[in-house]
């Protein structure tokens, strides 16, 4: 006799286990805060919450939930703990070191409490053995998981953590402060499998063929060539050297060999004097489409046909001593935006810009801008012929003050306080 469901009940479907498993996943998913390529994934604007931990812990009280549901969802969901592990965590014993082999993305970040700054909690000379000896207690070796890695200035002395990070895993996101001298134990190890690097150049690093966002400190006294990357697509510069026409030729050289595969190009010294490149930038980089150049640098307008769209400028304020009026709204501004190394008005009338930047955050313009200025009117000015006028953070005005008031009224947490890595 065959079973029948009961009049008025509804007959219950079970779901192979490979769909709920996958239905799990995407529920727990977060994916600009583990992607080991965001700039390629998302673009430039979705970057501001690369380092915006809320996603990842609205997901953890969703896996927390939804583990309550039955044994088999616990049993399953249990794989995904501790994706992410902040090592000051792992000091205070919030989180337990045998978590950092499940880690994809591991904060190497100095805890900022009032017990490490002032009793010394930082000391983790026994981090590395205490790995070690976690490590030794699983019956086989066990491959880690990590692929984002983000150290400050702190861990950068903890070599033997180093090592051993470098030892068991495949890191293919590498952030660490952009002026201290490179760590050979992570380059090493990593140099085949990175996709985004951030600081100072080493042998390893200027060798790595798969690297596809790269954001470099050159310092030109150490660094005389540097290799072709086939699949660099996204490149942000500075020079920390005060030799800065030698740093330019270096750039120009390797821009002859890589600008025709760059979709990005942020490059900031400038020495504040007027300077023409040899090559127009547009012929160097014939499929940018973000650019920022220095200050130093003359503006010459795209051709009609070039696919730049988005321009960063050097900001900075000038005194209106000759009390002009504004062009926009007709009355006198004490302090002017000046926009170092392309004018405003040449950039308008070019066409091809439709979103222009400057180099700081709202929060940074409001501080060194008083009332006097002039950005309100420059905003509404830029708007007035369809360009987006936004900061840093790819924020317009509105959005800026949105999310000021969000905070204020706790909807939602304070975002990072510095920006994105570019």
């Amino acid at each position: 006799m065959s079973s029948q469901p009961l009049p008025g009940r509804p007959e219950r479907i079970y779901l192979p286990t490979e769909i709920w498993q996958t239905i799990l996943r995407h529920a727990i998913f977060v994916p600009l805060f583990f992607d080991t390529d965001p700039l390629s994934s998302y673009g430039l604007a979705a970057l501001r919450g690369y380092y915006d931990m809320s996603g990842y812990w609205d997901s953890e009280r969703t896996r927390n939930k939804l583990r309550r549901v039955c044994s088999s969802w616990n049993a399953y969901l249990q794989h995904f703990a501790h994706r992410f592990v902040a090592l000051k965590d792992v000091v205070h014993n919030h989180v337990p070191i045998a978590a950092l082999p499940l880690a994809y993305r591991i904060h190497m970040t100095a805890c900022k409490c009032f017990a490490c700054i002032n009793h010394g909690l930082q000391n983790t000379g026994h981090l590395a053995s205490s790995v070690s000896r976690s490590d030794s207690k699983e019956p086989v070796d066990r491959s880690w998981r990590v692929e984002i890695l983000e150290i400050d200035h702190h861990w950068l002395r903890e070599d033997a953590l180093l090592k051993i990070l470098a030892s068991k895993s495949h890191v293919r996101v590498y952030i660490r402060p952009l002026l201290i001298k490179v760590n050979k134990t992570i380059e090493h190890q990593s140099s085949s499998e990175l996709r985004l690097y951030s600081g100072l150049p080493g042998t390893e690093i200027c060798s790595v063929q798969n690297l596809s966002t790269l954001r470099l400190a050159l310092d030109t006294s150490l660094v005389s060539t540097i290799p072709p990357m086939p699949n660099l697509k996204h490149l942000s510069v500075i020079f920390t050297d005060r030799e800065n026409s030698r740093g330019r030729d270096l750039l120009i050289n390797w821009l002859q060999q890589i600008g025709h595969q760059l979709l990005t190009l942020f490059w900031a010294t400038g020495e504040r004097v007027n300077y023409k490149l040899p090559i127009p930038i547009w012929s160097l980089c014939p499929s940018i489409t973000s650019l920022q150049l220095p200050s130093d640098t003359l503006w010459s307008s795209p051709p009609p046909t070039h696919p730049i769209t988005y321009l960063r400028l050097n900001l900075g304020p000038d005194r209106n001593e000759n009390r002009s009026k504004c062009a926009y709204c007709d009355l006198f501004h004490p302090i002017l935006t000046r926009y170092a190394g392309a004018p405003i008005d040449d950039i308008v009338r070019c066409g091809n810009i439709k979103t222009i930047s400057f180099d700081r955050s709202w929060s940074m313009m409001l501080f060194y801008f008083d009332e006097g200025s002039d950005v309100a009117c420059r905003y509404w000015w830029l708007r007035s012929h369809g360009i987006r006028y936004v900061d840093a953070d790819l924020l317009t005005f509105e959005d800026y003050i949105i999310s000021e008031l969000e905070i204020g009224r706790s909807l939602r947490r304070t975002p990072p306080s510095r920006l994105f890595l570019f």
